[in-house]
């Protein structure tokens, strides 16, 4: 099985290098990519919410004789650019036993700067470097695959400015117009959820190494990735020169009439296999989506040798008319056969069942943008135990260069409930919480062509 599934993912990479067609143009390097942790949470801010609503590429039909466009590249130029961020915020709010009130207050800065250089139609380079502090929290292994969203609070022991984090540093090319390659570290979301991802396999690629390629072949946009992190892989010292360190990944996309379509295939030899399929069409004006996502950890001798299911369905839907949406919603429902093992850096072996079920809600409005404020809300909850997190939020943008937020966040459960263990308030464990954020931000950038 093993080798099969590699060389399915050997054959899309060799075929996409050797295709005829073009690939479809991969964004540019945001500067905002996401990220499995860091920043402040129970103390989360409503901008996390309204992350889920960053409008997505819109599905189109890859024709067979798609180019990617040179002009997208502005040829022989050379950016730099600096953005600041200082913020201070109080934390308030009850214990998780209602037993006295608790108030904590926190301040953080984040400085980025990097350069963005093209030297003709076919290559570029990029780079994205921060200092923060307090310095950040980062743990891929605890992100959640119930709440990829979650954020945790700096931990006392952490104030101090960073070391000079690499966020972003690759390097584009395109070969013959033809194949877009992009080496080093970069940002790469996969998975159809915006609340619930299970079918994200590359989680992982934010904080180590990799090699992606992307072409258009016969209609369908196929997607090829190698992926190198030893930390989050947990590879041993004596295997990391070793190619069975590397994670592979594969994905092919394309449309049929009303569908759009795709699969997508992992394998690592710490995380075994991870195949995802999914469709997503319009109706009624919403957008609706269903994604099935299969996992098999590699054989242990004396453990249970299952495949695992897990499945996400979603809507999103648009009210009011023209540019002003006076509400945009999110709902998603999803089942996972994971069991208790929530980490995108683990498979379990074991199918649990299928009564480990979530649903979740996510809303904002543009109705309010003629006063600079966006009030959001998300709504998780998890049907096995009866636990849940509420997030309210506010922001207000009036003033120049700065962000005024109130956020109001609500666990409620068991004590030994999902939502509950997982209280993103890592310090002082608030059931109810709210938040009071100013941040003041500054932003250039200088392009020398």
């Amino acid at each position: 099985m093993t080798r099969l599934f590699l060389a399915f993912l050997i054959f899309l990479t060799a075929v996409a290098s050797f295709g005829q067609s073009a690939a479809s143009t991969p964004g540019a390097g945001s500067a905002s990519g996401t990220s499995p942790s860091g920043g402040s949470s129970s103390a989360s801010t409503s901008s996390s919410i309204e992350g889920l609503f960053q409008d997505p590429a819109p599905d189109k039909t890859a024709p067979s004789n798609q180019r990617i466009n040179p002009n997208l590249y502005n040829g022989n130029t050379m950016t730099f650019f600096e953005n600041v961020n200082a913020s201070g915020y109080y934390v308030t709010g009850w214990d998780k036993y209602y037993q006295y009130p608790v108030g904590t207050p926190y301040n953080a800065i984040d400085f980025s700067f990097g350069s963005d250089v093209r030297v003709d139609p076919t290559i570029r380079a990029y780079a994205q470097f921060d200092i923060q502090y307090p310095s950040p929290i980062v743990n891929p292994n605890a992100t959640s695959a119930y709440n990829p969203y979650l954020n945790l609070l700096p931990a006392q022991g952490n104030l101090s400015f960073s070391n000079v984090i690499i966020q972003q540093m690759f390097l584009d090319y395109t070969l013959y117009n033809q194949v877009f390659f992009r080496l080093g570290r970069q940002t790469e979301v996969w998975g159809q959820g915006r609340i619930f991802n299970p079918g994200n396999f590359v989680n992982d690629i934010a904080d180590g190494v990799a090699v992606k390629m992307t072409t258009n072949l016969w209609g369908l946009n196929v997607t090829a990735i190698g992926i190198k992190n030893d930390g989050f892989y947990n590879v041993a010292s004596s295997d990391t020169a070793s190619a069975s360190s590397v994670a592979a990944a594969a994905k092919v996309e394309s449309s049929l009439g009303p569908l759009n379509w795709g699969v997508s295939g992992f394998y690592q030899r710490n995380l075994g296999y991870k195949a995802e399929g999914y469709v997503k069409t319009s109706a009624i004006g919403s957008d609706l989506f269903l994604e099935g996502v299969v996992e098999q950890a590699p054989f242990q001798a004396g453990l249970p040798d299952d495949w695992i299911p897990s499945a996400v369905s979603g809507l999103y839907h648009e009210f009011g008319d023209g540019t002003t949406k006076w509400l945009k919603l999110e709902a998603e429902y999803f089942f996972s056969g994971r069991g208790t093992s929530e980490s995108f850096s683990v498979t379990p072996t074991q199918f649990y069942g299928w009564n480990d079920q979530s649903v979740g809600l996510a809303m904002t409005s543009d109705a309010f943008n003629f006063m600079g404020t966006s009030p959001s809300f998300s709504w998780l909850h998890a049907l096995k135990d009866g636990s849940g997190q509420v997030i309210l939020g506010i922001t207000n943008t009036t003033i120049p260069h700065v962000a005024l937020s109130v956020v109001s966040v609500y666990i409620y459960g068991p004590d030994n409930g999902r939502y509950v263990l997982e209280n993103p308030d890592t310090t002082e464990y608030r059931r109810l919480s709210f938040t009071f954020k100013a941040t003041f931000n500054l932003s250039s950038q200088f392009t020398h062509s």
